[in-house]
Protein backbone atom coordinates (compact mmCIF):
# COMPACT_ATOMS: atom_id res chain seq x y z
CA UNK A 1 0.00 0.00 0.00
CA UNK A 2 1.46 3.38 -1.04
CA UNK A 3 1.20 7.05 0.25
CA UNK A 4 -1.98 8.07 -1.66
CA UNK A 5 -3.75 4.79 -0.78
CA UNK A 6 -3.07 6.27 3.04
CA UNK A 7 -4.20 8.94 2.58
CA UNK A 8 -7.73 7.53 1.31
CA UNK A 9 -8.35 7.15 4.42
CA UNK A 10 -7.69 10.20 6.68
CA UNK A 11 -11.14 11.30 5.46
CA UNK A 12 -12.98 8.22 7.06
CA UNK A 13 -10.70 7.92 10.02
CA UNK A 14 -11.47 11.87 10.80
CA UNK A 15 -14.94 11.35 10.93
CA UNK A 16 -14.70 8.26 13.02
CA UNK A 17 -13.13 9.79 15.26
CA UNK A 18 -15.11 12.82 15.45
CA UNK A 19 -18.25 10.86 15.71
CA UNK A 20 -17.56 8.43 17.73
CA UNK A 21 -16.57 11.49 20.58
CA UNK A 22 -20.04 13.35 19.63
CA UNK A 23 -21.83 9.89 19.95
CA UNK A 24 -20.65 9.33 23.11
CA UNK A 25 -21.94 12.82 24.10
CA UNK A 26 -25.38 12.66 22.76
CA UNK A 27 -26.20 8.59 24.18
CA UNK A 28 -24.83 9.84 27.89
CA UNK A 29 -26.74 12.85 27.56
CA UNK A 30 -29.92 10.96 26.20
CA UNK A 31 -29.80 8.59 28.63
CA UNK A 32 -33.05 8.70 31.66
CA UNK A 33 -32.59 11.23 34.49
CA UNK A 34 -29.28 11.88 32.74
CA UNK A 35 -29.95 15.81 32.30
CA UNK A 36 -32.05 18.16 34.88
CA UNK A 37 -32.66 22.00 34.88
CA UNK A 38 -31.04 23.93 37.57
CA UNK A 39 -31.73 27.42 38.58
CA UNK A 40 -28.40 29.91 39.09
CA UNK A 41 -28.27 31.49 42.51
CA UNK A 42 -24.92 33.12 42.44
CA UNK A 43 -22.34 33.82 39.84
CA UNK A 44 -18.35 35.18 40.84
CA UNK A 45 -15.95 36.02 38.60
CA UNK A 46 -12.37 34.02 39.13
CA UNK A 47 -9.61 35.98 37.26
CA UNK A 48 -5.93 35.91 38.13
CA UNK A 49 -2.73 37.53 36.40
CA UNK A 50 1.06 37.37 35.83
CA UNK A 51 3.22 39.89 35.80
CA UNK A 52 2.84 40.55 32.23
CA UNK A 53 -1.21 40.75 32.33
CA UNK A 54 -1.93 37.19 30.96
CA UNK A 55 -4.58 34.85 32.24
CA UNK A 56 -2.93 32.44 34.81
CA UNK A 57 -6.71 31.45 34.86
CA UNK A 58 -9.71 33.18 34.18
CA UNK A 59 -13.66 31.86 35.38
CA UNK A 60 -16.57 32.02 36.97
CA UNK A 61 -17.92 29.73 40.35
CA UNK A 62 -21.61 29.58 39.22
CA UNK A 63 -23.76 28.07 42.28
CA UNK A 64 -26.69 26.30 40.49
CA UNK A 65 -29.66 24.38 43.03
CA UNK A 66 -31.49 21.49 41.32
CA UNK A 67 -33.35 18.33 41.90
CA UNK A 68 -31.79 15.28 40.90
CA UNK A 69 -34.93 13.10 39.92
CA UNK A 70 -33.10 10.19 40.76
CA UNK A 71 -33.29 10.63 44.73
CA UNK A 72 -35.52 13.21 44.81
CA UNK A 73 -33.16 15.18 46.85
CA UNK A 74 -32.75 19.29 46.73
CA UNK A 75 -28.77 20.00 46.02
CA UNK A 76 -26.26 23.03 45.52
CA UNK A 77 -23.26 22.65 43.48
CA UNK A 78 -20.93 25.26 42.40
CA UNK A 79 -19.74 24.76 38.83
CA UNK A 80 -16.34 26.27 37.25
CA UNK A 81 -17.71 27.69 33.70
CA UNK A 82 -15.86 29.94 30.88
CA UNK A 83 -19.09 32.38 30.89
CA UNK A 84 -21.20 34.31 33.23
CA UNK A 85 -24.86 33.72 34.16
CA UNK A 86 -27.00 35.68 35.53
CA UNK A 87 -28.82 35.07 38.87
CA UNK A 88 -32.35 32.65 38.56
CA UNK A 89 -31.34 31.98 34.83
CA UNK A 90 -32.43 28.71 34.63
CA UNK A 91 -29.89 25.89 33.20
CA UNK A 92 -29.66 22.76 31.90
CA UNK A 93 -27.22 20.58 33.96
CA UNK A 94 -25.47 17.35 33.09
CA UNK A 95 -25.25 14.57 35.98
CA UNK A 96 -22.53 12.13 35.58
CA UNK A 97 -21.84 9.56 37.75
CA UNK A 98 -24.79 9.45 40.31
CA UNK A 99 -24.53 13.64 40.26
CA UNK A 100 -21.15 13.42 42.00
CA UNK A 101 -20.24 15.22 38.70
CA UNK A 102 -21.99 18.25 37.70
CA UNK A 103 -21.69 20.53 34.76
CA UNK A 104 -23.72 23.10 32.60
CA UNK A 105 -24.82 22.40 29.14
CA UNK A 106 -23.96 26.05 28.00
CA UNK A 107 -25.97 25.07 24.40
CA UNK A 108 -27.70 23.12 22.67
CA UNK A 109 -26.26 20.31 20.93
CA UNK A 110 -25.87 21.96 17.87
CA UNK A 111 -24.29 19.37 15.75
CA UNK A 112 -24.25 20.38 11.69
CA UNK A 113 -24.94 16.15 11.50
CA UNK A 114 -26.13 14.20 13.73
CA UNK A 115 -23.35 12.04 15.93
CA UNK A 116 -24.56 8.76 15.02
CA UNK A 117 -25.10 9.89 11.13
CA UNK A 118 -21.41 10.61 11.19
CA UNK A 119 -19.71 7.90 12.84
CA UNK A 120 -21.91 6.05 10.25
CA UNK A 121 -20.17 7.95 7.56
CA UNK A 122 -16.81 7.65 9.18
CA UNK A 123 -17.20 3.74 9.11
CA UNK A 124 -18.33 3.51 5.72
CA UNK A 125 -15.55 5.62 4.46
CA UNK A 126 -13.40 3.61 5.91
CA UNK A 127 -14.54 0.53 4.00
CA UNK A 128 -14.45 2.93 0.81
CA UNK A 129 -11.27 3.40 1.36
CA UNK A 130 -10.28 -0.37 2.21
CA UNK A 131 -12.57 -1.60 -1.00
CA UNK A 132 -10.63 0.61 -3.48
CA UNK A 133 -7.01 0.11 -2.50
CA UNK A 134 -8.27 -4.09 -3.20
CA UNK A 135 -10.01 -2.79 -6.88
CA UNK A 136 -13.61 -3.66 -5.38
CA UNK A 137 -15.44 -0.78 -7.29
CA UNK A 138 -18.61 -2.72 -6.41
CA UNK A 139 -18.28 -2.48 -2.87
CA UNK A 140 -16.55 0.92 -3.09
CA UNK A 141 -19.39 2.32 -4.67
CA UNK A 142 -22.03 0.83 -2.35
CA UNK A 143 -20.29 2.56 0.60
CA UNK A 144 -20.30 5.77 -1.38
CA UNK A 145 -24.02 5.14 -1.84
CA UNK A 146 -24.50 4.82 2.03
CA UNK A 147 -22.26 8.21 2.34
CA UNK A 148 -24.75 9.87 0.59
CA UNK A 149 -27.71 8.56 1.97
CA UNK A 150 -26.58 8.74 5.37
CA UNK A 151 -25.67 12.80 4.85
CA UNK A 152 -29.02 13.30 3.34
CA UNK A 153 -30.82 11.81 5.83
CA UNK A 154 -29.59 13.05 8.53
CA UNK A 155 -29.91 16.43 6.81
CA UNK A 156 -33.39 16.24 6.19
CA UNK A 157 -34.20 15.15 9.71
CA UNK A 158 -32.43 18.24 11.13
CA UNK A 159 -35.06 20.28 9.36
CA UNK A 160 -38.07 18.19 10.05
CA UNK A 161 -36.43 18.80 14.05
CA UNK A 162 -35.95 22.37 13.86
CA UNK A 163 -39.65 23.33 12.12
CA UNK A 164 -41.12 21.34 14.81
CA UNK A 165 -39.73 23.70 17.44
CA UNK A 166 -41.79 27.01 16.27
CA UNK A 167 -38.58 28.67 16.33
CA UNK A 168 -38.79 32.70 17.21
CA UNK A 169 -35.80 34.71 16.36
CA UNK A 170 -34.46 36.68 19.15
CA UNK A 171 -31.41 39.29 19.29
CA UNK A 172 -28.51 39.14 21.34
CA UNK A 173 -25.52 41.28 22.36
CA UNK A 174 -22.34 40.52 22.66
CA UNK A 175 -20.95 41.34 25.98
CA UNK A 176 -17.55 39.38 26.36
CA UNK A 177 -15.37 36.73 24.47
CA UNK A 178 -13.74 34.00 25.69
CA UNK A 179 -10.31 32.62 24.58
CA UNK A 180 -9.58 29.09 24.54
CA UNK A 181 -6.23 28.22 23.81
CA UNK A 182 -5.44 25.89 20.90
CA UNK A 183 -1.99 25.43 21.03
CA UNK A 184 1.28 26.95 23.09
CA UNK A 185 4.14 28.45 21.15
CA UNK A 186 7.19 26.14 20.46
CA UNK A 187 10.55 26.28 18.98
CA UNK A 188 8.81 24.89 16.00
CA UNK A 189 5.79 26.49 16.17
CA UNK A 190 5.69 30.18 16.29
CA UNK A 191 2.91 32.36 18.03
CA UNK A 192 0.12 30.63 20.31
CA UNK A 193 -3.19 29.78 18.95
CA UNK A 194 -6.48 30.67 20.22
CA UNK A 195 -10.08 30.29 19.75
CA UNK A 196 -12.68 32.90 20.00
CA UNK A 197 -16.12 32.50 21.49
CA UNK A 198 -18.59 35.43 21.80
CA UNK A 199 -20.82 35.55 25.39
CA UNK A 200 -24.10 37.08 24.48
CA UNK A 201 -27.10 38.66 26.72
CA UNK A 202 -30.43 38.25 25.57
CA UNK A 203 -34.27 38.70 26.29
CA UNK A 204 -36.12 35.55 27.34
CA UNK A 205 -39.79 36.86 28.79
CA UNK A 206 -38.55 40.26 29.95
CA UNK A 207 -35.89 38.10 32.17
CA UNK A 208 -32.29 39.07 31.13
CA UNK A 209 -29.97 35.42 30.13
CA UNK A 210 -26.29 34.64 29.33
CA UNK A 211 -24.72 31.84 27.08
CA UNK A 212 -21.42 31.24 25.66
CA UNK A 213 -22.42 30.53 21.75
CA UNK A 214 -20.91 27.83 19.27
CA UNK A 215 -20.02 30.14 16.62
CA UNK A 216 -16.39 30.64 16.94
CA UNK A 217 -13.04 32.44 15.31
CA UNK A 218 -9.51 32.05 15.02
CA UNK A 219 -9.53 35.66 15.01
CA UNK A 220 -9.37 37.77 18.02
CA UNK A 221 -10.93 40.91 16.49
CA UNK A 222 -14.52 39.02 14.80
CA UNK A 223 -16.27 39.33 17.55
CA UNK A 224 -16.90 43.07 19.08
CA UNK A 225 -18.09 43.65 22.33
CA UNK A 226 -21.82 45.57 21.38
CA UNK A 227 -22.43 44.11 18.46
CA UNK A 228 -25.53 41.39 17.38
CA UNK A 229 -25.65 38.04 17.04
CA UNK A 230 -29.50 36.15 15.93
CA UNK A 231 -30.47 33.25 18.55
CA UNK A 232 -33.64 31.67 17.76
CA UNK A 233 -36.10 30.43 21.10
CA UNK A 234 -38.46 27.56 20.93
CA UNK A 235 -41.49 28.01 23.04
CA UNK A 236 -41.92 24.91 23.03
CA UNK A 237 -38.91 23.15 24.21
CA UNK A 238 -38.03 25.93 26.09
CA UNK A 239 -34.85 26.00 24.80
CA UNK A 240 -32.56 28.46 22.64
CA UNK A 241 -30.31 27.58 19.72
CA UNK A 242 -27.74 29.20 17.20
CA UNK A 243 -29.76 27.92 13.89
CA UNK A 244 -33.15 27.49 11.97
CA UNK A 245 -34.68 25.26 9.88
CA UNK A 246 -33.12 26.68 6.63
CA UNK A 247 -34.67 25.56 3.20
CA UNK A 248 -31.08 25.34 1.64
CA UNK A 249 -30.44 22.46 4.17
CA UNK A 250 -33.57 20.76 3.57
CA UNK A 251 -32.89 20.91 -0.28
CA UNK A 252 -29.35 19.62 0.07
CA UNK A 253 -30.67 16.52 2.12
CA UNK A 254 -32.74 15.65 -0.89
CA UNK A 255 -30.08 16.03 -3.71
CA UNK A 256 -27.62 13.83 -1.35
CA UNK A 257 -30.50 11.22 -0.86
CA UNK A 258 -31.70 11.24 -4.78
CA UNK A 259 -27.81 10.77 -5.27
CA UNK A 260 -27.73 7.91 -2.87
CA UNK A 261 -30.66 6.12 -4.88
CA UNK A 262 -29.23 6.74 -8.25
CA UNK A 263 -25.66 5.28 -7.39
CA UNK A 264 -27.72 2.11 -5.69
CA UNK A 265 -29.63 1.57 -9.28
CA UNK A 266 -26.33 1.94 -10.92
CA UNK A 267 -24.45 -0.40 -9.40
CA UNK A 268 -26.82 -2.91 -8.36
CA UNK A 269 -26.88 -4.60 -11.96
CA UNK A 270 -22.80 -5.47 -11.33
CA UNK A 271 -23.02 -6.79 -7.77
Amino acid sequence: MDFSQLLMYVPGAIMFLVGTNQSKQFLLQSRKNACVEGTVKSCNHVQKKDSKARDIFNYYDVSVKYNDPGSNHVYHKTIQSPSPYQLGQKVKLFLNGKGEKVSIISQENEYPLHPLFILAAGVLMLFLAMAESKGQEPLAMLCLVGVLFAGGISLVLEFIRLKRKQLVAVESSVIDVYSRQVSKETKIIKGSRFTYYPIVSYLIDGAENYRLCNVNSSSENTFKVGSTLPLYYSPISKTVTEKHARPLFLALGIVLMLSSFVGLLSVLPVI
